[in-house]
């Protein structure tokens, strides 16, 4: 948000907005997209907004430039694009954005994988040397359930305690008060082997790919690290890390190179 508010403090005559609304949560992504209109309407401001989403173009731009491996392969106004796309390119585009279909419902029946009871998560931090501590409650008596097969989705704006939620739950911090059990095995309870070995049935895909990842090893030996941690011999994990990177469909060149010379949909 801070860096959105660099680009516009200047009232530019060319706003380029690289993917400005990435990270943002819905609402506030609807506060700068409002923003971004009113300079546009008020000074005249020319706008290049680059984006994946076909909500926010149809939402704020006039006109529409479709790339593909380097060139533009259609462009037109907003509304011909969207309703009648020439490319087949395109039409891959629009067919692939969600639809907000409901999911058939699934049977209830598996084993529970996952219950957290009454989860709170207390910070303080103290705003002056001698200033008096202050209490940020990021979460208070959190409580859900996960059977095998199902999936729960956590929604809420930027600070509402998603995060939090999940760091708690994988003990990459330990709630205040409460409990996770992963299986019925108490997942807090656990400590040195035990917990490493627990570790091994829950796993995290980070919200930024950009800290997440180390700059300084390549992707090869990111993806071989828990294996060889947990004592998979070297030419397996090597194995097994080539054939995750095709999984995810990188091309196995990726196994020698460094985080940076991805993209920042390649390193999620």
């Amino acid at each position: 948000r801070v860096m959105i508010a660099m680009a516009l403090a200047g009232e530019p005559d060319l706003l380029i907005a690289d993917e400005p609304t990435t990270a943002l949560d819905v609402t506030t992504q609807a506060q700068i997209l409002r923003l971004i209109s009113q300079l546009q309407a008020r000074h005249g401001t020319g706008v290049l907004f680059i984006t994946h989403d076909f909500g926010v173009v149809k939402q704020i731009a006039d006109d529409i430039a479709v790339m593909h491996r380097g060139r533009v392969v259609e462009a037109g106004p907003v509304a011909d694009i969207l309703s009648s796309p020439r490319e087949e390119y395109t039409k891959a585009l629009l067919a692939a954005v969600p639809k907000g279909e409901l999911r058939p419902p699934v049977a209830r029946t598996g084993p529970v994988v996952l219950e957290a009871a009454g989860l709170t998560k207390v910070y303080s931090h103290r705003p002056f040397l001698f200033g008096k501590p202050k209490r940020f409650v990021a979460l208070q008596d959190v409580s859900l359930q996960l059977r095998s097969g199902e999936i729960l989705g956590i929604v809420g704006e930027s600070g509402s305690g998603k995060s939090t939620t999940a760091r708690c739950i994988s003990r990459l911090v330990d709630p205040d008060e409460g409990k996770v059990l992963l299986g019925g095995e108490d997942f807090g309870a656990l400590r040195g082997n035990a917990l490493r070995l627990a570790r091994q049935r829950m796993q995290m895909v980070f919200q930024d790919p950009y800290s997440a990842l180390n700059p300084r090893r390549r992707v090869g030996d990111i993806l071989m690290q828990a294996p060889l941690n947990f004592g998979v011999p070297r030419a397996e994990a090597q194995a097994r890390a080539r054939r995750m990177l095709q999984l995810v469909g990188l091309d196995p060149s990726a196994f020698s190179r460094f985080p940076g010379a991805f993209s920042g949909g390649q390193r999620q």
